[in-house]
């Protein structure tokens, strides 16, 4: 994964922009630039957002790449999209009820996940259940 400063080197370079440049269209001092990229300073979201304006690409290009908002995701296959394409075509209130359904089937899993990971504990050779506590040894 490239830093930060790489990528926004590599903007510069797409772009020809020098620091000075990049700066300017940002309207921020070029000592700001020069402190990200030897370090010195972290971006931050306002100069994030000048950054993006200065570039011009959306903020979330600029955010992801200073690690401000987590990478985006990727739909695996066709039918992650579909899925997706699916759920934005209902009316809002038919997607808050998917997503409440789709949330009550995830703790239903996670509950039935803990409830065999209690039932193969207690099961194993020599395991020890949460219901029997005593002990075996003489």
């Amino acid at each position: 994964m490239e830093s930060f400063i790489e990528w926004l080197n590599q903007q510069q370079k797409d772009q020809g922009l020098t620091d000075a440049e990049l700066a300017r269209r940002a309207n921020v001092d070029t000592a700001v630039i020069s402190n990200i990229k030897n370090g010195k300073r972290s971006i931050g979201v306002s100069v994030a957002n000048a950054i993006s304006k200065a570039l011009k690409l959306p903020p979330e290009a600029v955010f992801r790449a200073a690690g401000l908002l987590p990478p985006a995701l990727k739909p695996r296959d066709v039918t992650d999209q579909e899925l997706l394409n699916l759920f934005y075509m209902l009316p809002e209130a038919q997607q808050d009820e998917v997503l409440e359904f789709v949330r009550y089937k995830l703790s239903q899993q996670e509950k039935k996940g803990t409830d065999e990971s209690r039932a193969t504990k207690a099961n194993a050779p020599g395991g020890i259940s949460r219901r029997s506590s005593k002990s075996v040894l003489p």
